[in-house]
């Protein structure tokens, strides 16, 4: 019997020894579950952190959706305004065309006073010549009477 005993004690032995096994495998166990749940944690924390940043990032498209509709807005005046100076430009320069025709025919009309005044003063100049010359000979017919 004591051989029995023995092995029964030498298998409560054994027993003990795994038992002591497992109980070290399970503290690895939890620490290694421990250790999952940190890095759980961190990654749980670094997920919000990007829910912040994304959130952030969200924010500022739709500010910058307002300031693009904003500059496309402000695009569509700038058009128009060019669009309507570029018609007064239009306006302008066909004005200064006319004026530019008008201006000509004045300078033309000048040119042709010009000529007739010179005209004019030569007639009067032969005028006076012609006049003179009749006062000579009325002197002359006078005396010889």
């Amino acid at each position: 019997m004591e051989k029995i005993l023995n092995e029964i004690l030498s298998e409560v032995k054994t027993i003990k020894t795994d038992i002591n096994g497992l109980k070290d495998e399970a503290k690895t166990i939890k620490t290694d579950i421990n250790g999952l749940k940190d890095e759980a944690k961190t990654i749980k924390t670094d997920i919000n952190g990007l829910k912040d940043e994304v959130k952030t990032i969200k924010t500022d498209i739709k500010t910058m959706k307002v300031d693009i509709s904003s500059l496309k807005e402000g695009q569509i005046r700038v058009e128009t305004q060019v669009l309507e100076n570029t018609q007064i430009l239009t306006a302008l320069e066909h004005a200064a065309h006319t004026n530019k025709a008008e201006h000509d025919n004045i300078i033309n009309e000048i040119a042709e006073i010009k000529g007739e005044i010179k005209n004019m003063r030569n007639n009067i100049n032969t005028v006076e010549l012609v006049t003179s010359q009749n006062w000579t000979e009325i002197a002359r017919l006078k005396s010889i009477k």
